[in-house]
């Protein structure tokens, strides 16, 4: 299976926060957040990763990063500054081509063992375009809040879910042609999107990543550090 990591926002709360680097290499556990995902993703079986980078020039050092690594035969970096999460997603998915493939941001920290449940196909059924990971560990300012079934059907997202257990943790597995829902429309952010598909009935399943983080600022890499301290490494 191919993946996409999306790396292409401006960074501002990193910047804010007075980090130097750019997120894809921020360190947590000594070692760049982009090197936990790839980590990640390879020894789950990932053949290969396409990854878009912002044509901001402090993503320069991504790039250079990513050539010397040794997986670089199986890494593509593109460079293009889109204007939405949403945009970026799409980007993405064009590079991949037809699923099934997996897309997760830059800064999603999770353990191996979730992502390789997440990933058996078989556990989903048939019908099943796009698979959400989603967490109870909820740090975000913002969350992007999932209503389920027991089974694992969602059925609400966004304002209009009620239950406020879990929240996306930044991981999607897409198993079937999602592009044409929307009709077009050019959405703010991926939300919407995600949104929109649960409410036209498209088969949407969340998998419980019991630990994930996205890292946005330098509470929530603490707040990693600490958890994972406790229950070892991400991998």
């Amino acid at each position: 299976m191919k993946a996409g990591i999306f790396a292409a926002g401006m960074g501002s709360r990193v910047r804010e926060a007075g980090w130097t680097v750019p997120k894809p290499l921020v360190k947590l556990q000594d070692r760049p957040l982009v090197r936990h995902v790839l980590d990640n993703l390879f020894r789950a079986d990932i053949e290969s990763v396409d990854i878009l980078l912002n044509k901001e020039s402090i993503l320069d050092a991504v790039e250079s990063y990513l050539l010397d690594v040794p997986e670089a035969g199986r890494i593509r970096t593109w460079r293009k500054t889109t204007t939405s999460s949403y945009e970026s997603f799409c980007y993405i998915m064009d590079r991949l081509g037809d699923p099934p493939f997996l897309i997760t941001t830059v800064d999603a920290i999770f353990h191996l063992e979730d992502l390789r449940d997440f990933l058996r196909i078989d556990a989903y059924p048939p019908s099943c375009m796009l698979a959400l990971a989603v967490t109870d560990l909820v740090h975000d300012d913002t969350p992007l809040w999932v209503d389920c079934t027991t089974e694992g059907r969602v059925q609400r997202m966004g304002a209009s879910a009620s239950q406020k257990r879990y929240a996306t943790a930044g991981v999607y597995l897409v198993l079937g042609d999602v592009r044409p829902f929307g009709g077009g429309k050019a959405f703010g952010a991926l939300r919407e999107f995600l949104g929109l598909l649960v409410q036209e009935g498209a088969s949407v399943w969340a998998k419980r990543f019991p630990i994930a983080f996205d890292i946005d600022c330098p509470d929530d890499l603490r707040a990693a550090e600490s958890v994972l301290q406790t229950h070892g490494q991400v991998h």
